[in-house]
């Protein structure tokens, strides 16, 4: 592991280095006369002053560091550095004959060096909760340009794949000589901002945000034929960026409401129009198909994919019915037409559409989109295809399991293969503030260990559901997209106990680019089908994506130490025996590394 001194140089010699620069840096003493000028002799803005520090420090730790860096390679040793890996991996199948240093097969050593010091820079907390500051204070300085050039080269190098789709091709092909697929995941991201007050104000924004979504839609098509480069690649969706926010919030909550009301049990027509309105009343006739004078969320569902696929006035119609504004309603038709758009050419490229989660007040008419299309897309796949729908499903949320099974029920009811992307999540602390803040239950789950026990039970009803489904077009995939190493390894294990093939393609497993590597690769070596998110785009937009990498692996908790072990063991072993990366051989992928 490097030294702390490689970035932060010891307190003697911080204070050296201000007693050097002082004369330069403070201000005259009061003894000191004025310059004869006639105007004030100009002082250093604060945040200069604060940029110019940190550059000194900065750079007086790189030049210690050099020279640190060269006495620890020199005495570390390989061998012992081996072992402390294989002692933080579970004593399992999966990881039993797992190479150390698989992951790093075509890596220069400068990029592994890089690797090595962007996890570094994640340990110093205080510089990644500086991080956003640090960037608008480069902004503000004029310095913007040069702030990029540095993440570009060290975060944006490690944990991304590109600026656009067509410097995707070599990463894509990088991971696949290693048996790990792609998820194209452009940085696209919206959230909830101020309505404007005036009605002028509100249409000008509305045109913006249409357009928007429109040249989002035009993205999203272009990712899709670069995923279509690469057999088995796939792509991530954010619905956010495919309509206004203002749109999403208005069919969300109008679609909670009508969820929320069925999910538990079946309801009544009186029932059903005391939460919807009187309007909602020839919706509910429609939802009753065996005239029993009740429906379940079920029903609810089905009605709403039904005129998804129908047409947007009769979409419109079902909306309005449910007490969303007309002009809400007319901006949820025009989302599912881009949600058509996108699936059906990715049904015709042959390439999967992961729909990521994202924040609850947004995730009912994510959810009912993913459905639609699912119902749509996912009917005529046949085995030896990729679903072409995939929803993600968010196990921190204490509502992950009864909408999980809502969902599944439903597909197998209108007959449809069911493809899920199971996650975690990622929105925890907002949405805990926000809860906090407006006075209703966080609907995440109030400690870890429950949120373990929720992932846990949904991957069991997957592989139940998996197991013992007779017909493919009302069974289910299954991604496991998790760094943590016991969700994976009891995945694995159930899939043998289970008898169900790893090459089947029916469980997947998802991590992020550049993190868990070792586990990652583990898993290709046992021929389970692994993917790595492959995050791309211009700088400005990928940085809050950064960001929340960065504050990830700040913490040890979070899997990046073994990482840091796995990095420093691979240049150690450059160091003390360099051959293995002037290899072909090794460049290609076709020999085994040195195994742990």
């Amino acid at each position: 592991m490097l030294p702390r001194t490689f970035i932060r140089p010891p307190p003697s010699l911080r204070a050296a280095l201000r007693s050097a620069a002082g004369p330069a840096t403070r201000p005259a003493t009061r003894n000191s006369p004025r310059p004869l000028t006639t105007a004030a002799a100009p002082r250093r803005s604060i945040l200069s002053r604060v940029a110019r520090g940190v550059a000194l420090t900065a750079g007086a730790g790189v030049v210690l560091g050099a020279g640190t860096l060269g006495v620890a390679l020199a005495t570390a040793d390989p061998d012992a550095l081996a072992r402390g890996i294989r002692a933080e991996l579970p004593d399992c199948d999966l990881f039993r004959d797992a190479d150390a240093r698989a992951p790093f097969s075509g890596k220069s050593t400068a990029q592994v060096a890089v690797s090595m010091l962007v996890f570094e820079l994640c340990r110093l907390s205080w510089l990644v909760d500086a991080a956003p500051h640090l960037l608008n204070a480069a902004d503000t300085l004029g310095m913007t340009a040069l702030a990029h050039a540095i993440v570009k080269g060290t975060f944006f190098a490690h944990f991304c794949g590109g600026e656009d789709a067509a410097e995707l091709g070599p990463v894509m092909a990088a991971l696949k000589r290693h048996g790990i697929g792609s998820i194209l995941d452009i940085s696209i991201e919206a959230d909830l901002e101020p309505e404007p007050t005036t009605h002028a104000e509100r249409a000008a924004k509305a045109m913006r945000d249409e357009q928007a979504s429109d040249k989002h839609r035009d993205l999203f098509l272009r990712s899709l034929d670069a995923a279509a480069q690469v057999p088995g690649a796939l792509i991530a969706v954010k619905v956010t960026a495919l309509a206004p926010t203002s749109t999403l919030l208005a069919t969300s909550n109008a679609l909670a409401r009508a969820l929320r009301a069925t999910e538990q049990r079946a309801v009544s027509r009186a029932e059903w129009t005391a939460v919807v309105g009187a309007q909602g009343a020839a919706l509910f006739d429609r939802m009753d198909a065996d005239k029993d004078g009740q429906v379940t969320a079920t029903d609810f569902l089905h009605v709403l994919t039904t005129d998804m696929a129908a047409n947007d006035a009769q979409l419109q119609a079902t909306m309005q019915a449910l007490a969303v504004p007309a002009e809400h309603a007319a901006g949820f038709a025009r989302l599912v037409d881009r949600m058509l758009a996108l699936c059906a050419h990715a049904q015709k490229k042959r390439v999967g559409l992961m729909v990521d989660a994202e924040q609850t007040y947004f995730q009912d008419a994510i959810d009912v989109v993913a459905l639609g299309m699912g119902r749509q897309f996912n009917a005529a796949t046949t085995e030896s295809e990729t679903p072409v729908v995939f929803n993600t499903y968010q196990m921190y949320l204490k509502s992950g399991n009864p909408r999980l099974n809502r969902d599944l029920a439903l597909s197998a009811a209108q007959g449809w293969h069911f493809a899920v992307k199971m996650v975690r999540g990622a929105y925890m602390n907002s949405e805990r503030a926000k809860a906090a803040a407006e006075g209703y239950a966080s609907p995440v789950h109030d400690t870890i260990q429950d949120t373990h026990a929720s992932y846990a039970s949904g991957v069991a009803t997957m592989l139940d559901r998996i197991e013992s489904a007779q017909e493919y077009a009302k069974s289910a995939t299954l991604m496991v997209a998790s760094h943590n190493r016991h969700s994976v390894v009891s995945t694995a294990e159930a899939m043998t106990r289970r008898g169900i093939d790893a090459r089947s393609g029916r469980v997947l497993f998802g991590q992020l680019l550049g993190m868990h590597d070792m586990t990652g690769y583990a898993l290709a070596a046992k021929e389970f089908p692994i993917f790595k998110y492959v995050p791309y785009g211009p700088i400005e937009e990928v940085i809050p994506y950064l960001l929340r990498r960065a504050q990830e692996n700040n913490s040890v908790l979070g899997g990046a130490a073994l990482d840091r072990m796995l990095l420093w063991h691979e240049l150690v072993c450059r160091f003390k025996r360099p051959a293995p990366e002037a290899s072909a051989e090794r460049r290609t992928g076709t020999t085994p590394a040195q195994a742990v």
